[in-house]
């Protein structure tokens, strides 16, 4: 059996410690999210019919977002999306919000138009944050006073 002296082992436990060191260095590190959640910044909203607001959309986690994509219903018979979101399905009402930012908060400022009166909603549809499902999400009543021309403006758009 063969003795390395005690000079070559710490030569070689040194380049040895050097290379993890800089394999660690070198390969990017991502921290998931844990536990995500989409909130609005209010638990309801009143607006009139005509009216252009804003609403505050929340995603929050405990620890680093990273990749996040996370969809939003909104009723498109009563309300017309204005900005806020470069992802939208204005015929079928689907805000998609997605990116990645290494923040444990990401602010969304969604900007609508009420082109009718009568009760709408902001609903959470599906989201992942970080490969880890959104498990706490909140929706979002509106309640838009003024004459209801949701059946008309559906009428119209079947055409």
């Amino acid at each position: 059996m063969k003795h390395i002296d005690t000079k070559s082992g710490k030569i070689v436990m040194l380049l040895t410690m050097l290379c993890m060191i800089t394999a660690l260095l070198i390969s990017p590190v991502s921290v998931y999210a844990a536990n995500a959640e989409l909130t609005f910044g209010s638990e309801e909203y009143t607006q009139s019919n005509g009216s252009e607001f804003h609403i505050g959309a929340y995603i929050t986690a405990d620890e680093s977002i990273g990749d996040y994509n996370v969809q939003i219903k909104y009723d498109n018979l009563r309300l017309e999306f204005v900005d806020g979101a470069d992802n939208v399905d204005t015929e079928k009402g689907i805000i998609t919000l997605s990116g990645n930012e290494r923040k444990s908060k990401i602010k969304f400022w969604l900007k609508f138009h009420a082109i009718s009166g009568g009760e709408a909603n902001l609903e959470f549809v599906e989201g992942t944050v970080s490969d880890y499902e959104v498990v706490t999400y909140a929706n979002a009543p509106i309640h838009i006073s003024g004459e209801d021309t949701a059946a008309e403006i559906e009428a119209e758009r079947e055409e």
